[in-house]
Order: structure tokens, then C-alpha cells, then sequence
């Protein structure tokens, strides 16, 4: 009997990772009612006035394109202005947004037909903690200097969290940095061109998915990519479809379909010798940047990336070059067991239809496991 309450307690736990439902869904005018303009000053030191949402919106720097229904987003080609009315530090106006919800683990889905680029141009779409950074982590799914692919997805993490280089082989991409500590973080460069800059844009664009699951055993931290030319066959549903149109649930035991992510971190194995994924990443925001120059950007110069040494000269004066340095993002979708820190009840009913399925399973194995030992003795 103590073996059969094993078995029929070990399937349980098991269950609790298998299925995910839909938890948000963004597209259009949505991102203006549920994400806040973040209006302060840059924190990696970029040459960027990040505008609030009305003076976005009065100068055309966010809009909802009429014809398409992308959510559009753009660096200002005008003149540069004064940072807080100092005319010696001269910038763009960009935009920065946040999601004004906090979520944990689940799948985090992005279709965009465009990401900016040019010369000194760092966008990102990313999730992280608040203001106790790094405490609570940050996952990079997007990001890049200049236009130059591929991308590189991140983690950055309060100290004693590193990157099992066994787990290079479970990726497509490959693993740069293992130390995940603060900056620059542990990263994995993808292998494929099409994720990133012009190359992603002359292609149409493509569709990322991050895999966030940092309970013990679970399915680890890790990051998909589809370029716009896959077939739709080839592309989960859950990811392909259009708003409004996904699957209610998302099973991940059929995650085998999805074949390597490009980037892959690691599981949380219960030893906690590398990383204890519960331990470093808590509620995150859903953010999207495009700043301009800043630390990273400075480090990349001409030999790299066929732009000017001087990131500043080319900010100040070429302002008509920065045209493509602009989001236009399709849609933002979310499967969770948790939706967000404030509807606890609504949590609560998202993880009772998550595992339903597989637990009447267990149940039922259970069952019979019970008849046949009890009839056996």
C-alpha cells in the first residue's frame, strides 16, 4: 500500500508542471491601458528622454497602426533635446514601457514584425524585478546593439546563481556567460541571423517565447524563436495564433513538438549547487525599451558594427537615420499558472483548470493500483 500512495502521490506533484492556461493577452490599444510609461531617467546611462504616455501619443512616438493593427513605438528623428532643460547633454525622446501587472513563471510570447535598429540603438523586451534589482532577476528575450544580429537573451541575478555548461547541449544557441551575478549577467548568443536587427526586419519579423518554470524539476528557464518564414505548421499554436484566436491551455508534455530552444539556463534540479531558479526570480514586469547609446552600445564600435566611433556625434546630428528605429509589435501573449500578484482568487482558478486533466489521469492509475494490491493480499 505505502508503494501504490507513492506512485499516486509522485503523479500529482508531476502534474502541477504539465498544463498552462491563457492568462493575458495584449494587441492594439491595450498597451495603452495596461502597461505605464516609465518617464525617468535611463538606468543604463542612455542619451534618451523617455516621454510619458500622453506626450508619446501627442507627437507620434506610440500609435496603433490603422492598417495593420500593430502597436508601433519610434525614437524621434527631430531635433535633440535638452535632459531636464540641460543644454549640455543633449538626447532623443524614446519610449519605455511596463507591464502595470506583475507575473511569475509561465510562457511569454511575443510576435513582432519589427524590432529598432541603426547606429546606437539598443532596444529590448525583457521581464524584471523592481526596485530591489538584482534581487528577483531580470530575463533578457530580446536585445542587441546597432542592428547587428544575432540576439542574445540574458539572465541577471543577485550573486551565487551560475550556468551549468552541460546544458550548452540543450540549446540551439550558444552559452557566452555563465556567471549570471549582476552585469553583465550569463547569456546565450542564438545561432540563427533572422533573430535580430535588419535581418529580422527584412524577414518580417518572427515570433519569441520564453519558458519560465523555476520549480524543482520543473522545465527550467529558456527561450524559443521562429522566424516569420517558418511555415505555420511549424509554429505552435499557441504561439502563431492570432489575437484572440489562441488556445485556451498550453500542455507543455507536448513541448517536444518545439524542438532545442535557442537559449537555454537551466532547471532547477532541488540542489541549488548552481542556481536556485525559485530563490532568484520572483514577480516580474513585462518591459519594453529602445534607449541610445548607453553602456553597452559605447563598447561596440566601427570594426563590429559599421557604425561611427562616436555614438554621440551620430545621435546629434542624423536624426533622419534613426527611421527604423522603431517596435511594431503584433501582439504580447501570456500563458501562466499565476496570472498577477493582486486577483490571488483568480490564481487560484487558473492552476485548478491547469492541472485538471492530468490529475483525473493520476487518479484513476491510482485507483487501480489500490485494486490490485488489495487483491492481492
Amino acid at each position: 500500500m505505502l508503494v501504490v500512495l507513492a506512485i499516486v502521490f509522485g503523479c500529482v506533484a508531476q502534474s502541477l508542471a504539465l498544463n498552462y492556461s491563457i492568462c493575458r493577452e495584449w494587441s492594439g490599444h491595450d498597451f495603452y491601458d495596461q502597461f505605464f510609461w516609465f518617464n525617468y531617467d535611463d538606468p543604463t546611462h542612455g542619451l534618451v528622454d523617455y516621454v510619458d504616455q500622453h506626450t508619446s501619443r501627442e507627437t507620434n512616438l506610440s500609435y496603433v497602426d490603422p492598417s495593420t493593427g500593430r502597436f508601433v513605438m519610434k525614437v524621434d528623428m527631430g531635433d535633440p533635446v535638452p535632459l531636464h532643460g540641460n543644454w549640455s547633454n543633449m538626447v532623443r525622446r524614446s519610449n519605455r514601457i511596463h507591464s502595470k501587472e506583475w507575473f511569475e513563471d509561465g510562457f511569454y510570447i511575443i510576435k513582432a514584425t519589427r524590432m529598432p535598429t541603426g547606429c546606437g540603438v539598443w532596444p529590448a523586451f525583457w521581464t524584471s524585478t523592481g526596485d530591489q534589482w538584482p534581487e528577483g532577476g531580470e530575463i533578457d528575450i530580446i536585445e542587441g546593439v546597432n542592428g547587428k544580429g544575432p540576439n542574445l537573451s540574458s539572465l541577471h541575478t543577485a550573486k551565487n546563481c551560475s550556468i551549468d555548461a552541460r546544458f550548452n547541449s540543450s540549446q540551439l544557441g550558444n552559452l557566452e556567460r555563465t556567471d549570471c551575478a549582476f552585469q553583465p549577467g550569463c547569456a546565450s548568443k542564438y545561432n540563427d541571423r533572422l533573430s535580430f536587427g535588419h535581418a529580422f526586419n527584412n524577414n518580417g519579423g518572427g515570433y519569441f517565447a520564453l519558458m519560465r518554470d523555476t520549480r524543482v524539476n520543473g522545465s527550467g528557464i529558456g527561450v524559443y524563436f521562429w522566424p516569420n518564414n517558418v511555415k505555420p505548421v511549424d509554429i505552435p499554436d499557441q504561439v502563431a495564433a492570432p489575437p484572440h484566436k489562441a488556445p485556451g491551455t498550453l500542455d507543455s508534455d507536448k513541448m517536444q513538438n518545439w524542438g532545442k530552444p535557442q537559449a537555454f539556463f537551466g532547471y532547477n534540479d532541488g540542489s541549488n549547487t548552481q542556481c536556485d531558479l525559485a530563490k532568484h526570480f520572483g514577480k516580474h514586469q513585462i518591459i519594453f525599451d529602445t534607449t541610445l547609446c548607453g553602456t553597452w552600445t559605447n563598447n561596440h564600435k566601427k570594426d563590429t558594427s559599421g557604425c561611427p566611433v562616436s555614438c554621440v556625434d551620430f545621435l546629434l546630428n542624423h536624426g533622419p537615420e534613426y527611421a527604423d528605429a522603431r517596435w511594431e509589435i503584433d501582439y504580447v501573449r501570456l500563458y501562466a499558472n499565476k496570472c498577477d500578484k493582486t486577483h490571488d482568487d483568480d490564481d487560484g482558478a487558473v492552476s485548478m483548470v491547469a492541472s485538471t486533466k492530468t490529475m483525473k489521469y493520476c487518479i484513476i492509475l491510482g485507483m487501480m493500483l489500490v485494486t490490485i494490491v488489495t487483491g492481492s493480499l
